[in-house]
């Protein structure tokens, strides 16, 4: 691949570019440029709504584009965190041409990570009263945005990667659980992980 290399990193929600900051020397030092940015809806971009990486996944189609046609970059990483990495494994999914992926705390699907977080979490709610609201949830979301949170599931995304893969998740993670990882690291169809 002709140009030099890059990798771009995706923050997770509630975030911005500045997360980029932890892993930038590991990045710098193996001789690769890092590229960040801010979500629509987050930091300093514009946009009133996140999908947790439904349409994240269209901004980073078009990093990785700006950085091959216009900066010059060849072989392009994407690492991801949480929110980032469930974009990256979106995007990836369509895009095979990717150096690799590192996705740290991506989540299954936004259901699941969305129902564990209600009803497992401190004061969880019952189970059954958590889908009552994510559904009322849901609708409210679909209505004003356009976006399915039950169609945003990175796991059946998986199965149509083939780029090389590096996830992981914290044991001790008790908003995105290392379930989430097994799963899609199971469905994940490259070879290379």
């Amino acid at each position: 691949t002709l140009g030099w290399p890059a990798c771009v990193y995706l923050h997770g929600n509630a975030s911005c570019r500045t997360e980029a900051t932890l892993v930038a020397s590991e990045v710098l030092q193996r001789g690769a440029a890092l590229f960040a940015f801010d979500f629509a809806g987050c930091g300093l971009s514009d946009g009133d709504y996140i999908t947790l990486g439904h349409f994240e996944k269209d901004d980073v189609e078009a990093a990785v584009t700006w950085l091959r046609t216009v900066a010059g970059a060849g072989a392009v990483a994407l690492w991801g965190r949480s929110m980032g990495a469930t974009s990256a494994l979106l995007h990836a999914a369509r895009d095979g041409s990717l150096a690799g992926l590192i996705c740290d705390s991506p989540f299954s699907s936004v259901e699941a990570v969305s129902l564990e977080v209600v009803s497992e979490g401190p004061g969880g709610m019952a189970r059954w009263l958590a889908k009552l609201a994510l559904a009322a949830v849901a609708h409210f979301v679909h209505k004003r945005t356009g976006f399915d949170m039950y169609k945003c599931r990175p796991v059946d995304a998986a199965k149509a990667c083939t780029v090389p893969l590096l996830i992981a998740t914290a044991t001790a993670d008790t908003v995105v659980r290392p379930h989430h990882s097994e799963a899609i690291y199971a469905a994940y169809a490259g070879v290379s992980k």
